[in-house]
C-alpha cells in the first residue's frame, strides 16, 4: 500500500474506520490503470529565500506527485516551468497490475451482489471497487478505464449511499469517456 501512496493504519485495519483522501485513492488506482506505472512529477518544494526543501517535499525517488499546472511562462514567452512531459516510475510489474485490473473488471463477479445489469457496467472495460464505511453512513466508488480514473465519495447519505455512489460514479465515468475509444488492457508477456 505504501508503494501506491496509501497510508493504512497498522492496527485495527478491519475494525476501525480510517480516512483516505479521494485524491490519494485516485492516484493509487491510476497506477493500476497505467499498467503498474506511476506518472507525475518529482516536485522539489523549495523555500524561495533559502533554497531548502519545504516540509512535505518528497525525497528524490520516493514517488511522484500529480501536477495540475503543466507550464508557466515568462511575459516574453520563454518557459519558467515546464512539466508537460510527465516522469514515470514502476511501482508494480505490468503482470501484477493486469491481474488486479482483471479481477476488478470482472462484471460477472459483481452480479451476485449488484445484479445484472448494474451501475458499474458502463458498456466498456472498466475496473471498479466499491466500499462502505463501517457505520454504513458513507460510501465510495473508485474505478478506471485505460484513459480515466474516477473516485466518488459520499458521506452522511445513510444506507442508500452505496447505490448513490455507484450511480454517480457510473454517470460521471460515462460522460468522461464518451469520446474516447472503448479499449481494454493488453495482456502483458
Amino acid at each position: 500500500a505504501a508503494s501506491f501512496g496509501l497510508d493504512f493504519p497498522l492496527d485495527g485495519l478491519l475494525e476501525d474506520d480510517f480516512s483516505l483522501a479521494p485524491f490519494d485513492l485516485a492516484s493509487a488506482y491510476a497506477i493500476l490503470a497505467a499498467e503498474g506505472l506511476q506518472t507525475g512529477q518529482n516536485i522539489p518544494l523549495l523555500d524561495d529565500l533559502t533554497g531548502a526543501s519545504l516540509p512535505g517535499a518528497l525525497p528524490e525517488g520516493q514517488g511522484l506527485e500529480p501536477a495540475a499546472v503543466l507550464q508557466v511562462m515568462y511575459a516574453d514567452g520563454s518557459p519558467w516551468l515546464d512539466w508537460s512531459v510527465p516522469e514515470r516510475r514502476s511501482v508494480v510489474t505490468p503482470q501484477l497490475a493486469y491481474l488486479l485490473t482483471h479481477v476488478l473488471s470482472d462484471e460477472a463477479a459483481r452480479w451476485p451482489s449488484l445484479g445484472n445489469p448494474n451501475p458499474l457496467e458502463i458498456g466498456r472495460p472498466a475496473a471498479v471497487k466499491a466500499a462502505r464505511t463501517l457505520d454504513e453512513a458513507g460510501a465510495w466508488t473508485v474505478g478506471y478505464t485505460p484513459q480515466r480514473v474516477i473516485v466518488v465519495y459520499l458521506s452522511g447519505a445513510g444506507l442508500g449511499s452505496g447505490a448513490a455512489s455507484d450511480g454517480l460514479w457510473s454517470a460521471i465515468t460515462r460522460v468522461a469517456v464518451q469520446d474516447l475509444p472503448a479499449t481494454g488492457w493488453e495482456i502483458p508477456a
